[in-house]
């Protein structure tokens, strides 16, 4: 990785069982064998990176919303947008019974 470049680096973890922002304290080596420690505080000049996990919806809660109409609402528009281009496809096959 050069200079200014950015990476995203994936992983894995397990949900923590309680909501908070979790610090992970991380080490850069570079290729000359500099290293940075980023385990400083948000506004520091190497800050730790963080994740803050949050309490999500319940899953097993069933009650609509209205999001459920605009799905609705775009699948009425995908069935007449198809049929349109069926009727379209069929006469451009057959020019000759629309004339």
């Amino acid at each position: 990785m050069g200079p200014h470049e950015f990476i995203e680096f994936p992983i894995v973890v397990a949900n923590p069982k309680k909501e908070g922002t979790f610090k992970w304290n991380t080490t850069q080596t570079y290729d000359n064998g500099d290293v940075v420690k980023w385990t400083g505080k948000e506004d520091s000049a190497h800050p730790a990176p963080t994740t803050t996990v949050k309490k999500g919806a319940n899953p097993n809660d069933t009650h609509s919303d209205s999001s459920q109409g605009d799905s609705i609402a775009l699948w009425i528009v995908a069935i007449v947008a198809i049929v349109i281009s069926l009727i379209a496809l069929f006469k451009q096959a057959h020019p000759k019974k629309f004339n």
